[in-house]
């Protein structure tokens, strides 16, 4: 986990877990210190079903409640589950370059995609997809971020 410390927030920021893009260095610092950005890397060579437990866990620990979740590639599928799964501590999701196909290989993560198979959920909160190359990522964080409803 990274923390940029900030006033308010957070974003929660979650990397693809196959492959790091870097983005997140590029845009916490833009964000930083007006508001908190955590980075959580998902568990290696675990089932995506695993890294949403993982995700909410840490979010309970932290006392998270309506949270801008950020997720790149293949982490767009756990977000996608926590913010079904646990409504109550989404407020908005943002996916980045969203991948909801199966990597190739047998690792443990391409065998959970491609034997249970994630499908969008009805979600209760704002979904926004974008590219890691959008020239306005950052000022639509800012803007969800700044719209998210204070519990």
């Amino acid at each position: 986990m990274r923390d940029w410390p900030g006033a308010d927030g957070p974003l929660i920021h979650v990397p693809d877990p196959i492959r790091d893009s870097g983005l997140i260095v590029e845009i916490a610092p833009r964000l930083a210190p007006t508001y908190r950005v955590l980075s959580i890397a998902p568990r290696p060579e675990c089932a995506y079903q695993i890294h949403v437990a993982d995700l909410e866990g840490v979010l309970a620990q932290f006392g998270f409640e309506h949270t801008l979740i950020a997720a790149e590639g293949l982490a767009c599928v756990s977000a996608l589950l926590l913010a079904a799964w646990f409504p109550e501590r989404v407020a908005a999701l943002v996916l980045i370059d969203a991948s909801l196909i199966a990597p190739d290989g047998e690792t443990l993560l391409a065998r959970s995609m491609r034997d249970c198979p994630p499908q969008r959920p009805a979600l209760h909160c704002p979904l926004v997809e974008l590219s890691g190359t959008d020239p306005t990522l950052v000022g639509q964080l800012e803007r969800l971020l700044a719209e998210r409803p204070v519990p």
